[in-house]
């Protein structure tokens, strides 16, 4: 114990001290610690772990914090009160991650988050994996718009008897969550018929008022047409007016980190296909309408071109199975793009230099788990470029 209140308070003193550069260090190595053996600690020392993260993480800025983030959401083990402190963050770009993924967060704090937090909060909670009926509850009741679509086509969400009557009464005003609700499995027959009854209802009232009551028997026809949107058989269809909110959220998630094709592949199992043809469209520079063309057209060539445009191997592994090779194409003779190497040989001596970049581009911001894991599995130690580098070589030419 008395070795374990050493340790706090040293993590204590470089909290108070000013040394912010020291602090993100040791916050840095402390969780490679962590990740690298959470998958063998048991809780006593996990404990210990977010004790001690904790007390470095708190108050840092939001690339730090968003990369820590990004780095616990989808760890089994992360340290509770690290993560819970992250979700309660002001700032949506740090809270989504775990908000979105982590299994670590109770149910109890993710109501007050729907109670307390703003709509970029509950909307990530309502693209969560599992969302249970107290908690679907408190997100129909706090009654922010996108939060309450995303969740009625996230098959995930499990709505009480209560819950529905709510959104039924919600989908006579908004056409989005009328047609997400007709193709939710859990549906009793006797609610989808309910729910084509308020269709029906709505329209024809709404063409009589417009055309008249002379027109009625054209009305009827119109009206019989609309049943044929509730059949079971038919496939949720996405409209380019559905993608405004995927589109927004796809362009503040770029902000924070690059998208890659392990996300776009969860949203792929997640059934978030708006998500993923905005994120397509992001990522490839086509718009948002061509994207959706070539995911609706007649095979998935089009689609697929997209996808490979922008280096997304999933949706080729997927379509042609894994065992499909894939050509990769690179117009320098080391692999990287801008970083490529320069060789010189003077008066029969070697000398290397890079043509653009020195180093990874600060990964510890930007890497995801994923990429942290290749990382370690081909022997690169991140932290070692520290101790490496010549931090003062400019100043000691007296340049800046």
């Amino acid at each position: 114990m008395a070795a374990a209140g050493s340790v706090f308070d040293e993590i204590d003193e470089i909290v108070a001290s000013a040394d912010k550069r020291r602090r993100i260090a040791m916050l840095r190595q402390i969780t490679n610690l962590f990740v690298d053996k959470s998958s063998v600690l048991d809780e006593n020392l996990i404990t210990a772990f977010d004790e001690v993260l904790l007390r470095l993480a708190r108050d840092l800025d939001f690339r730090v914090r968003h990369a820590l983030s990004e780095r616990f959401a989808d760890i089994p083990m992360a340290p509770r009160k690290v993560v819970r402190d992250l979700a309660f963050d002001d700032s949506f770009g740090v809270a989504a991650p775990v908000l979105e993924r982590s299994k670590r967060i109770e149910e109890s704090d993710l109501v007050e988050i729907v109670e307390q937090k703003s709509p970029m909060h509950v909307l990530a909670i309502s693209r969560r994996e599992s969302v249970s009926e107290r908690l679907c509850d408190s997100i129909i009741a706090r009654g922010f718009e996108e939060a309450i679509r995303a969740l009625t086509i996230n098959e995930g969400a499990k709505f009480s008897d209560e819950a529905f009557a709510r959104l039924m009464e919600r989908s006579l005003s908004d056409p989005a969550i009328q047609e997400a609700l007709t193709y939710r499995a859990e549906m009793t027959p006797e609610q989808v018929e309910a729910l084509a009854a308020t269709a029906r209802d709505k329209v024809r009232a709404t063409l009589v008022d417009e055309l008249g009551e002379r027109m009625e028997r054209a009305i009827d026809a119109v009206v019989n047409d609309l049943t044929l949107k509730f059949t079971p058989e038919r496939g949720r269809e996405i409209l380019p007016a559905d993608l405004e909110v995927s589109r927004q959220f796809v362009m503040m998630r770029a902000k924070e980190q690059k998208i890659d094709d392990a996300e776009i592949a969860s949203w792929v199992k997640r059934n978030r296909m708006e998500d993923v043809i905005a994120g397509m469209a992001q990522l490839s520079e086509v718009s948002i309408e061509k994207t959706l063309n070539a995911y609706y057209a007649p095979n998935y060539d089009a689609f697929l071109f997209i996808a490979r445009s922008v280096g997304i191997a999933w949706f080729h592994r997927e379509r042609f199975g894994t065992g499909a090779r894939i050509l990769i194409l690179d117009n320098h003779d080391d692999f990287g793009g801008h970083a490529r190497r320069n060789a010189f040989e003077i008066d029969g001596r070697m000398l290397l230099s890079y043509a653009g970049s020195e180093s990874l581009q600060s990964p510890h911001d930007y890497f995801t788990e994923t990429t942290f894991r290749l990382m370690r599995g081909i022997g690169v130690d991140i932290d070692k470029f520290e101790e490496y580098f010549h931090h003062d070589l400019y100043s000691s030419h007296g340049l800046q």
